[in-house]
Order: C-alpha cells, then structure tokens, then sequence
C-alpha cells in the first residue's frame, strides 16, 4: 500500500509541470554601517539627559529662511557669500538666532558682572568690619540663632552641592563620549559610505538576476518540459485513465529484485557478526579467566582498600559477563521469502513490456508532432530574453552612474587635510576637556570638604583645636569660592560658545535627519541642493539628474514611509515597464501562446491503443492477490539494538574508574583488567559493534521495503481493465486534453514568472530600507554618539556655573557661622592657690546685667585683684562670657 501511495504522487508529479523555483539573491557582502552599536549598552540616564537637552535647543530654535539668508552660491560653499550675507542681512541672523543669543548673552553678562559684583560685595564688608571693632569682638561668638541659621544653610547647600557633583560627573562622562566620538567618525561614516557603495552594487545584482538570472531559469524549465512533452501527456493519460497501475506493478517487482540483494547481503553480513561474536567471546573469556586469578591472589594479599577495588573489579566482570553478542539468525531463516519469490517467479515486467510499448510508442509519437513546433516557440522566449538583457543592461548603466566619490572627498577632507589637521584638533580638543573637567570637579570637590567639615566637625573654642572643626570647612569654602570667581568668566564664555555652535548643529542637522517630515525649512533646503546637484549633472547629461529632478525630498521621504520602492517612487515603470510586463511584451507572449496552442492542434493521434491487458496477463497479475508479504521480527531488530548497547564497554570501564579512589594507587589486578578491557573494546568489541550498527541500518530498510511490497492488486486491475475499454475506443480525446493541461501549465511558468517580477520589483528591488538604516546609523555616530555627548559637555558646564552662584552665596555666609566660637567653651578647671581665690560675693551686684559700664566695672576689679599676666588673659577671655559666665566665676586664673 506504501508504494502505491508514493508511485500515485510519483505519477501525479510526472503528469504536472514542476513549480519554478527561483533562487533568492546571495549578497557578497553584508552591511557594516551600524557595526559600532553591537555590544552598546544603553544608558537610560543619559538618554533622558540628552532628550531634555534636544527640547531645550527645540524651544529656543526656529525654523530655518535659508530663501532669505543664503543663495545658491553659499550653498556650494563660497566663502565671500557668506561673508555677505552676514554683513547684509545681520538682521534677519539675529531674528533667526534671537533665542540663542538671548541664552547667550544671558551667559556672558553673568560671566562678566557676578565676580565683579563679588569682589566688590566682599570689599565693602572687609572695609565695615575693619572700622568696627568693637562690634567684631562682640561677633565673634554664636547668637542664640545661628545654630539654625547654620542647620538652614547647610540643607540648602547639600541640595546644590550634590546638583554640582552630579554634574561634573556628567561633564567628565559626557566629554569622554564626545572625544571618542569625534575620532571614530570618520572611520563609521566610510563605512556608511561603504554601505552605500554596497546597496549600489546589490541593486545592479538583483536586477540582472531578476531579468537575466531568472529568466534562464524559466527558459531552461520550459525548454526542458517542451521536449519531454511526449512523455508529460502520456504520463497525464495514464494518471487520468487509471493506466498508471501498470507502473505500480512495474516498480513492485523491481522493488523486488533489490530486496532478494538486500536480503543477501544481510545474511552475509550475518555471518561475519557471528565469526567476530565468537573472537569477542573467546577473548573476553580469556581475560576472565587470567583476571580472576589475579582478584583471588589480591583478595589474598592486599589490604582492605587495595581488597574493595579488587572487588569491585570482580563486580565488573561479572557484569560483562551478561553482554549477549550472539545474533540469533532464526529469524531470517523463519521469514517467509515466498513473497518475493513469487513477485521475482511471476517476471512483472518483462509481462508489462509490452504493453508499456504500446504507451511509449505513443509517447514518442507525440513528442515528434511536439518536435516540429517547438523552434518556433524558442524563439519567441529567445526574444523575450534579449528584451529583458537590454532593459538590466539600460538600468545597470543608470545605475553604475551614481557615484559616491564626493562623500568620500568629504570625509577625507577633515582627516587627511595637510593644512589644517583636524585630527590633532581632535586632542587637543580632549586634553582641553580634561582641564575644564578637573577645574570643575576640584570646585566641587572643594565645596563637598567644606560641606563634610562644616556637618561632621566640632565647633570652635578659644582652646587649640585640632583641624576637625567647622573653621576648616570655612577655609575649604574660601579655596573653592576665590578659585570659582577666578575661572567662573571663562568657564562661562567656554561653555556659552559650545553651546552656540551645537545647539545649531543639533538644530539644523541632527533635528532634521531625526524627523525630517516635521521639519519642512530643511527639507525644502535639501530640495535647493538636489537641484543645485540636478543642474550640474545636467550639463553632464546624465540619468540620474533626471530623476532627481522629477521628485522632491518630501515626496522621496513619504513614499519610503509607505514602504515603496526607489523603483516606484521615481516611476521608473514608465523606462523599463517591469511592474506591466506581460503588457509590455504582450506581442511576444501571444505570439507564444498561439505557439503553444498550436503543438496541440498538430498533435494527430488517430490509431486506437491495442490491447495492452491480455487475458493471460490479467490472470497472471492476478495471481498476486494471495501475494502476503511478512516482515522482519522487530523483536529481533530490538535485540540487536540492545547488543550495540551492552558492547559499549568503555563507558562501564570509565564508570568504574570514576568509582575507584583518586589518591591511592591501584592493586596490579585492576590495573591489568582496565588495560585489557580497554584493549579488547578497541580491537574486538568497537569493531563488532559498527557491523552490528550497518547490520541493524540493513534490516530496517528492508523491513521498510517490505512494507512498501503490500498493493492493492484488485484495484489496480480494475483500474487497468477500465483504462483499456476507455483507450481501446478514444485514444485522442485523451491525449488533446492532457496536452491541453500541459501547454495550460507551461503558460502558468511564464505567469509565475511575471509575477515574481512584480513581486520582487514592488518588495525587494531598490528596496528604501537599506538606505534608511544606513542614513539613520550615519545620523547616530554624529549625533547621537558624537553631537549630543558635546551637548551634555556643555550642558553639564551650565549647570555647574549656574549652580555655583547659590553656592558662593550661601558659602559666604555659611563661613562666617562656621568661624564663630561657641558661647559656653568647656574647659579644664586650674587648680590655684587659696589665697588668689575671691568669692563671688565680693564681686559688685551690679555685674549681673548686661551693660558696658557693668563690663568696665568688673574689668578694674579684676585689675586690682590679679598680677598682670592674668591680666592679659582675662582681657581675652572676659569677652566671650555673658552675664550667667561671670556669676559662675569662682576662681582667679594663676
């Protein structure tokens, strides 16, 4: 039944034209422009930084009167019309560049007047306190609120220090993105240009196979049918009439002729498995025999752990012991061969040869009728293959005229300009970064100490401290302010020019390129440089201006939006006519067609097919009904597998190796069993083991074609009997209607190939979208990996100098709390002679208030009482003390 079912599809696949199948297009080369982002790991963080950024430069910028600003000789780069345009039409700059200016000037009038404002802020006090003395004496301890004034401040502070930190961190991140960049752009736009070069190439190839490639094919499958035509409508008969069952039983017997050699084969193969089983068993029973010997004398004489190896030895051999290597071969001598033999005695088809004459001779006869049509028809497809040559010669030309020289021109201008050496720029540029980097990050720095001391360190006494107090904070915050207002001017005109010349980078290049259809002022000024290239290719007389010329940006962008193709944006049908094809070679393919019709016209078949089923022959055939076909035990197949199995005896020695201790060497018994063991595997037992694999592969393809032995022999003859009364009467009939089927399916090659023009033309030709990730990765490696780490650089700058203002101010105040001494200092008591002590009943009532005559008063007593080194001490310390201090002084210091 097997094969009937696969001689049915057989003959169903003779009897139909073979589908086309074309080969897809094998690039040589693949594209390299977006190598640079493999391995990239996104950073979030900055990613969002840098999109802030964009809506910044978005808010300030505004679209683009390049009609207005620059003629068409600025842009091809003269020099002199700019020049003029900036003198003449200033204003129209201005307006253009009020925002930025705006930001701009912000900058550097900041820049300018804040250290000036400053330093004279500074002088102005130094100056009032100098006059007062008095008052800076009584200043110098802590008011009741400077605690929290000092707490106030120091929150504040914290805020923007950590703003500050935060961005010189960015600033050292961001300009070391920003130089690498900057060097590997030239190197990633060659390769964007390359990837360009690469479409160029990869267009001219798919459109020569398209059309030449493709076409061979076609030409090749139909000339192909045509002259194996004969056979195809006889084959289409037979499937029809149902005569095809005389190949059924053709191929059932040679079916059977290859499985008596296949048995023959298996029964010597049999027989050699059996000699190398025997070799196997004796062998191994020699190792046995010598290996038990030696287990016996270990066991004897070894010590416990050497005796547990040796056992398990003795284990292992126990185990081969049950490997089974001997095929029973019963089953071959059980299986019923008769089946064959009777398919082999009955001699199909030499009794089918005849009357498979009867269809070969008509076969060939309508391959002659065929024969006398087909030069015609070649011709025709000949014509139609030279059209389709001379439409891909006539677009490789067009193609073959881009050229992308100027992109190269370009780049190599920046990197290997003798005159001005752009890539030394480059690091000196980097070198420049790294200063601006250190200067901020040492302000900050500063400022972050000064924080650190003026919350962690103790306040200040009259007693030497050690440099853990908040007075060392206010000296980190004086190194940091005078070191900001020294660079803070040109700082800022550093970070206010970067931001006026790539805020416009960003704006007029990376903006556009990002979203070009939301930008109409840059697409109409790519519209101006087209046509500027248009005009001087047109003195050239070149193709491609002439298409350039027919479709603006703005309609190139939309239609690659939509998933079109250069080939249907530019309406290149209208040259070569590929998407109406079958229109435009409409006289070649009628005149094909006619061709075609016309084989079947000459095809003149009026002779009936003789009796191709005798009466003997039926009865012959039907003497395969009681045909039963047995098949192999599987149970037999099954044993043989599990014998491959059991041979496998390395993997049980390398199991029992793992089992045996590592740092303890082994007993002379188990090693002479491990190194004969692996001796026998490798010479007798691998061996065998691969003939018992061919073996087993041998007996289950048999036991498959055996399978295939089982047909349905009544319905065959049934079919076979019908056939003959349908031929016997009308041979011609059948054989006009399958030609007809036949010519009906060569045309559908040729529509099928149609179609796959079309197809390839609408998707894959010209496709836009190499061309887009080509141009989205050239705009990354400016951009976005070069434009807007720049841009976070000065970014990042601003925000530091902006932050720094709050800073100095709260700093300026924060070192004055900072330098105050605690009012209630806590210090050792010195012992003192009795006789210097006065109790402070002696001291006048009236020094319990807080007035300067009070003060005068206590002062004079003092005088009298100590000697005039005390004096000088008290005049010191009496100062700090209040009212409450004075009443608590109990002694005279000595």
């Amino acid at each position: 039944m097997r094969l009937f079912i696969s001689s049915f599809v057989l003959f169903s696949s003779w009897g139909a034209v073979v589908a086309l199948d074309f080969p897809p297009f094998q690039s040589t080369d693949s594209y390299k422009c977006g190598q640079y982002k493999r391995g990239r790991v996104e950073d979030r963080a900055l990613g969002q930084f840098y999109y802030g950024i964009r809506q910044v430069i978005g808010w300030l910028s505004q679209s683009f009167p390049h009609q207005e600003l620059v003629n068409d000789g600025a842009l091809l780069g003269d020099q002199q019309e700019w020049i003029s345009s900036f003198e003449n039409k200033y204003q129209q700059w201005l307006q253009f560049e009020e925002g930025n200016i705006a930001v701009l000037a912000g900058v550097l009038s900041i820049a300018i007047a804040f250290p000036i404002v400053y330093i004279l802020i500074r002088c102005i006090s130094a100056c009032c306190r100098a006059v007062s003395k008095e008052k800076q004496a009584l200043s110098a301890t802590e008011a009741p609120w400077d605690g929290c004034k000092r707490h106030f401040l120091n929150t504040l502070l914290i805020i923007f220090v950590l703003i500050d930190v935060f961005a010189a961190a960015s600033l050292l991140v961001t300009g070391q993105y920003a130089q690498f960049g900057l060097e590997q752009l030239p190197s990633r736009l060659n390769q964007c240009i390359d990837d360009l070069s690469l479409y160029k190439r990869e267009t001219d190839g798919r459109i020569r196979k398209l059309l030449i490639d493709d076409w061979r094919v076609l030409n090749a499958s139909l000339v192909t049918q045509m002259d194996g035509s004969g056979e195809l409508v006889v084959e289409r008969v037979k499937k029809v009439t149902g005569a095809h069952g005389i190949d059924v039983f053709m191929n059932v017997s040679q079916e059977a002729r290859i499985i008596q050699s296949v048995l023959g084969e298996a029964r010597d193969q049999l027989v050699r498995v059996q000699e190398e089983a025997a070799q196997f068993s004796v062998e191994f029973n020699r190792l046995k025999k010598s290996a038990n010997t030696e287990i016996s004398t270990c066991l004897s004489r070894e010590n416990e752990q050497l005796k547990a190896m040796c056992r398990k030895a003795a284990t292992l051999l126990e185990g081969f012991d049950k490997v089974d290597v001997n095929v029973d071969t019963s089953f071959m001598d059980s299986f019923d061969q008769n089946a064959v033999e009777t398919f082999l005695l009955t001699n199909v088809s030499s009794l089918l040869n005849s009357s498979n004459g009867q269809f070969k001779t008509l076969s060939d006869q309508i391959q002659r009728e065929i024969d006398a049509q087909t030069d015609s028809a070649k011709n025709v497809l000949r014509k139609i293959g030279d059209d389709l040559f001379i439409i891909a010669e006539q677009a490789s030309s067009k193609i073959r005229q881009v050229n992308f020289d100027p992109l190269y021109a370009a780049v190599a201008a920046y990197t290997d300009n003798k005159e001005v050496n752009i890539v030394q720029y480059v690091r000196w540029s980097w070198y420049a970064s790294l200063i601006i980097t250190g200067i901020f990050v040492l302000l900050s720095l500063a400022y972050l100490f000064g924080l650190f001391y003026g919350l962690c360190g103790r306040g200040n006494s009259f007693y030497n401290d050690d440099c853990c107090t908040r007075s060392t904070g206010s000296r980190f915050y004086s190194c940091g302010i005078w070191l900001s207002i020294f660079f803070f001017t040109v700082l800022s005109i550093c970070a206010g020019a970067l931001f006026f010349i790539f805020s416009n980078t960003t704006h007029l290049l990376c903006d556009p390129l990002e979203r070009p259809l939301s930008r109409p002022d840059m697409v109409t000024l790519g519209d101006r440089y087209i046509n500027l290239f248009t005009r001087q290719q047109q003195q050239q007389q070149t193709d491609v201006s002439k298409l350039l010329a027919d479709r603006s940006l703005a309609e190139v962008i939309r239609g690659c939006a939509r998933n079109e193709t250069f080939y249907q944006i530019f309406d290149m049908d209208s040259l070569y006519h590929l998407n109406e094809l079958e229109n435009h070679e409409r006289e070649a393919l009628n005149q094909l067609d006619s061709t075609l019709t016309s084989m079947i016209d000459q095809v003149n078949i009026e002779e009936r097919m003789g009796n191709f089923l005798p009466i003997d022959l039926l009865r012959q055939l039907q003497t395969l009904r009681d045909v039963n076909v047995s098949q192999l035990s599987t149970s037999a197949l099954k044993k043989i597998e599990d014998s491959i199995q059991e041979l496998n005896l390395m993997d049980k020695l390398r199991s029992f190796e793992e089992s045996l201790p590592n740092n303890e060497g082994k007993p002379q018994a188990v090693a002479m069993i491990i190194v004969q063991v692996d001796a026998i595997d490798r010479e007798y037992a691998a061996p065998l083991r691969e003939r018992l694999r061919v073996l087993h592969a041998n007996l289950t393809k048999l036991n498959s074609r055996l399978g295939e032995l089982h047909i349905p022999v009544d319905s065959l003859l049934s079919k076979l009997q019908h056939a003959q009364v349908l031929l016997s009467e009308d041979v011609r009939t059948h054989v006009i209607s399958a030609a007809r089927e036949v010519i009906e399916q060569l045309k559908g090659n040729c529509d099928d190939y149609i179609k796959h023009v079309k197809r390839e033309v609408q998707q894959d030709l010209s496709s836009c979208e190499p061309i887009v990730q080509t141009i989205g990765d050239a705009r990354d490696a400016v951009c976005e990996y070069t434009i807007d780490p720049i841009n976070g650089s000065w970014m990042s700058m601003l925000i530091c100098l902006g932050i720094t203002i709050p800073i100095i101010i709260i700093c300026t105040t924060l070192i004055t709390l900072y330098n105050k001494i605690m009012a209630y200092p806590k210090y050792v008591p010195i012992e003192v002679r009795t006789s210097q002590c006065t109790t402070i009943s002696s001291l006048p009532l009236s020094l319990t208030t807080r007035t300067t005559h009070d003060e005068n008063q206590f002062m004079s007593f003092l005088q009298d009482q100590i000697t005039p080194i005390t004096r000088m001490r008290v005049n010191i310390i009496l100062p700090i003390f209040d009212d409450f201090a004075r009443q608590r002084l109990e002694c005279w210091f000595g």
